[in-house]
């Protein structure tokens, strides 16, 4: 609890009769009461010296301008989602994407610390030294981000085309970047690159002639290539459809499948197995305290 006397900064939002948003600013105070557990009483002193008492939500008060600064911003995003928010039912979206009602595991380096996401990793994939089983780690994050793609844009079904091909222009991206995590496991594991990466390889080369999504992710996805003309640029658009990624997609699943099998069980079970079921409680970790959310909730 915030003594009494503090100096504290509160955003404040106005707003006209339609609730649209006419003004933000942020207000230095001093905390004068506590009503109750939801509400305090704030002394602010106006430009013209004239102090007025004011009663204020607690949880929207800051200890500093910076604090006051992002709770603004948090604000005013609450207000502009709002009407979504009321129409929206968040029970229609799978956990995969949704509102986690119960803990999972990841072998995702990118979600540790996350609020009930459980980290799994081996001991040789903490450190800055690239192997075989930091690249397979790499690839099951890759393939988790595709997960996610691909499940938003099915419930994402009745938006525009714009918007679908947006997306798809995203999972392209990831399945080039697994493509090079592939090619870079040849050099640890010559097995692999014997044995089990030519077949595959010869398979993309095939898909490529035809669909091109290395040409995509080149010149309209990963980077913005400025000296291709406006028609070369939409007939690389034109093939980003959900048949032609998943042409890439049934083949680099059954090439992750077979090898992984025989070569790495124990990665398989960890980095792409493990995250499909929930443990049923929430998971807590020591590196959650300093985690980030994307958006902050506003009650």
């Amino acid at each position: 609890m915030i003594p009494i006397g503090t100096e504290i900064f509160l955003p404040n939002i106005e707003l006209n009769e339609r609730n649209e948003i006419i003004g933000l600013s942020i207000i230095k105070g001093k905390l004068h009461k506590v009503v109750d557990n939801d509400n305090v009483i704030v002394e602010i002193v106006f430009p013209n010296r004239i102090k007025k008492l004011i009663k204020y939500k607690s949880q929207n008060i800051c200890k500093t301008r910076d604090g006051a600064d992002r709770k603004l911003f948090d604000l005013k995003t609450n207000i502009r989602l709002k009407n979504i928010k009321d129409k929206f039912q968040p029970d229609l979206l799978p956990e995969k994407i949704g509102i986690l009602k119960g803990g999972y595991f990841s072998g995702n380096p990118l979600r540790l610390g996350e609020p009930n996401i459980g980290y799994v990793a081996q001991s040789n994939t903490f450190g800055a030294v690239e192997n075989a089983q930091k690249i397979i780690q790499t690839i099951g994050a890759i393939d988790e981000d595709i997960e996610m793609l691909i499940t938003t844009l099915d419930y994402l079904y009745y938006t525009n085309d714009y918007t679908k091909k947006l997306l798809g222009k995203y999972i392209i991206i990831e399945l080039n970047s697994m493509f090079a995590q592939l090619m870079k496991l040849c050099d640890y594991d010559n097995n692999y690159k014997q044995n089990y990466f030519p077949k595959f390889k010869e398979q993309i080369i095939s898909l490529e002639k035809k669909y091109k999504f290395i040409v995509i992710r080149d010149q309209i996805a990963a980077h913005r290539d400025t000296n291709v003309d406006i028609i070369h640029s939409v007939n690389n658009w034109r093939r980003i459809t959900r048949f032609n990624i998943f042409k890439y997609i049934d083949i680099f699943y059954a090439h992750l499948n077979d090898f992984l099998t025989k070569l790495y069980p124990m990665e398989k079970k960890e980095y792409f197995l493990m995250r499909q079921d929930t443990t049923g409680n929430r998971l807590t970790t020591p590196m959650e305290k300093d985690y980030e959310k994307f958006d902050n909730e506003i009650i």
